[in-house]
């Protein structure tokens, strides 16, 4: 655990000094040290950026490779415009009740984020979440692979915070699992499933672990955001029974992209 926790912040540490540069040469330097780091996809979408405002070439830095079992690979689109709409149908698994109707617009676009609903949800340039509609804020993290390859595997480390304090840290590994066709309210797409498993807890005092589960369906160069989400958290103890923090099922009923 504390080997983890020392190549996180070395790595972070990195990551804030290749920002700082603003030039190409230290996030190539990052991704030849850290081919599979914490923040390789997201550097490696950083360099491609820079190079493109240079008028350069993208650079191979993080690569694929051959893979027996893959059924074609994609990249992830990042183009998002100002007023793509995302409209989801969303149902609580644990308690029943009538599913939901939750609209995201983006209203914003920095240089490293995309802003919903004026802030209510903010993502990084690549689809990771920086903060949820509920005020929790995340330190950065890799859920979104830049490539799409089936049996692609990484792994995130990352801090959570709810008004500056209630820290915990979860640890999470990934996988491109399949190349599927799947239907939801919106229609039918060809999508990669993505599935992520991992646990969490915290400050040093807690003996309890949340364990995590998030599978996502993505069809990139179709639709920028999941077409269908599942999640769960369950928070296991020592002693006691299991507890489902929350478990959720998220459907694209429509969107609109520029």
């Amino acid at each position: 655990m504390a080997e983890k926790a020392r190549r996180e912040r070395e790595e972070a540490e990195r990551r804030e000094r290749d920002k700082a540069a603003a030039a190409p040469l230290p996030v190539e330097e990052y991704l030849m040290q850290y081919p599979s780091g914490l923040f390789s996809e997201l550097a490696q979408l950083e360099l491609d950026r820079t190079l493109e405002k240079a008028g350069e070439k993208r650079v191979e830095i993080v690569s694929s490779g051959a893979n027996p079992y893959s059924k074609g690979t994609a990249r992830a689109d990042t183009n998002y415009k100002v007023g793509d709409t995302y409209t989801y149908r969303v149902t609580e698994l644990e308690d029943g009740g009538e599913p939901r109707l939750a609209t995201f617009r983006v209203t914003a676009i920095t240089e490293a984020e995309v802003v919903f609903n004026d802030g209510k949800l903010i993502l990084d340039l690549l689809g990771n979440t920086v903060q949820t509609p509920d005020g929790r804020r995340f330190t950065p993290r890799q859920d979104q692979p830049l490539e799409y390859a089936v049996g692609r595997k990484w792994s995130t480390r990352f801090s959570i915070s709810r008004g500056g304090g209630e820290r915990g840290t979860t640890e999470m590994d990934f996988k491109v699992a399949a190349h599927e066709t799947i239907t939801v309210p919106a229609g039918t797409f060809d999508c990669f499933r993505i599935e992520g498993k991992g646990f969490g807890w915290r400050g040093r005092r807690s003996r309890a672990e949340a364990h995590s589960s998030l599978t996502y369906w993505m069809a990139p160069g179709i639709v920028r955001r999941p077409i269908k989400v599942e999640g769960s958290r369950r928070l296991v103890r020592p002693k006691g029974p299991v507890k489902v923090v929350s478990a959720q099922r998220q459907e694209l009923v429509s969107f609109k992209q520029s």
